[in-house]
């Protein structure tokens, strides 16, 4: 799809009907943003048998838009069923064999048993060596548990460190507009803007799955004692950034405040309404040009 226009006041929703079934049960929408897709809004999909209804939000308009659909596991339980009762027939087999083996192993003891009966009455030269092949079959199973407990333990570590790895994003705010425009913020604020409009520079930061920008930007700033204020927009149904760093809209002009964009698009809900993947970067910008001056052409 392509969307055209010059800005929205308000996220409407846009339904698209499809003439077939789409073998899908999730999907996005993304938008193409300097050679990558961005995601936009969730779809929700619902499929007939001979066709199929989209029904998305539009948060920005101009550019090639594309709807990215797939099957979640709920789709696949069928599969997963077949898996656990292959898994089922194969342990139960297993367990027989066990058992079987448990049984040979019953007979053979029973057999020595039998023997060591035997020579009660004569010498048994084994008696001589019990004591020490116990003590040395003890070492050996210790040694061996104390192996195997630590190997999985290691791989759980290892998995551990990998799925940590894995939730990072980059997170940077910056006040760098307002240098080229001193002439206009107001003269208490002077103070709170650094020299080279770096409040954070670019830091790579840990998330928990399904947090928000608005909840990684609320985390750092009290972690590094930066200054933030926010409050919830009933309008957008979302949290807005009214203040960074004792920076507040309006301070540097009428069109002057707080922006984020992440993979270099800037969208057009709140922030706390963009949930944060694995890899994001995340740009938090003081505009003085209504985001003319940060790249973001969406409102001209």
């Amino acid at each position: 799809m392509t969307m055209h226009g010059k800005g929205v006041i308000c996220v409407p929703t846009l339904e698209v009907t499809l003439p077939q079934s789409w073998e899908s049960n999730a999907a996005y929408l993304v938008k193409e943003q300097d050679g990558k897709l961005a995601k936009m809004s969730d779809v929700t999909v619902t499929n007939d048998k001979e066709s199929t209804t989209l029904v998305m939000t539009v948060t920005s308009l101009d550019g090639d838009c594309y709807v990215i659909g797939g099957v979640t596991e709920e789709q696949n339980k069928g599969a997963d069923a077949a898996n656990q009762s292959s898994k089922k027939k194969d342990g139960k087999e297993q367990s027989q064999e066990t058992q079987e083996e448990s049984e040979n192993g019953t007979d053979s003891a029973d057999a020595d048993v039998s023997e060591n009966a035997a020579d009660e009455n004569g010498e048994n030269p084994a008696e001589e060596n019990n004591d020490t092949g116990q003590d040395a079959g003890n070492d050996k199973k210790e040694n061996g548990q104390k192996a195997d407990a630590k190997d999985p333990g290691g791989d759980a570590a290892d998995q551990e460190d990998t799925a940590s790895a894995s939730n990072t994003c980059t997170i940077s705010i910056s006040c760098a507009t307002i240098l080229d425009n001193m002439d206009n913020l107001k003269s208490s604020k002077a103070e709170f803007v650094p020299s080279d409009g770096w409040i954070l520079a670019p830091t790579e930061v840990e998330f928990t799955e399904g947090e928000s920008v608005h909840d990684v930007l609320q985390r750092v700033c009290k972690e590094a004692g930066i200054q933030m204020e926010s409050s919830f927009t009933p309008a957008y149904n979302s949290a807005y950034v009214e203040g960074i760093n004792n920076l507040y809209e309006f301070d540097c002009g009428e069109l002057s405040g707080w922006m984020f964009s992440v993979n270099g698009w800037y969208p057009n809900y709140g922030c706390s309404k963009y949930t944060v993947n694995a890899g994001d970067e995340i740009c938090w910008v003081y505009t003085c040009d209504l985001g003319k001056d940060v790249g973001d052409n969406s409102m001209y």
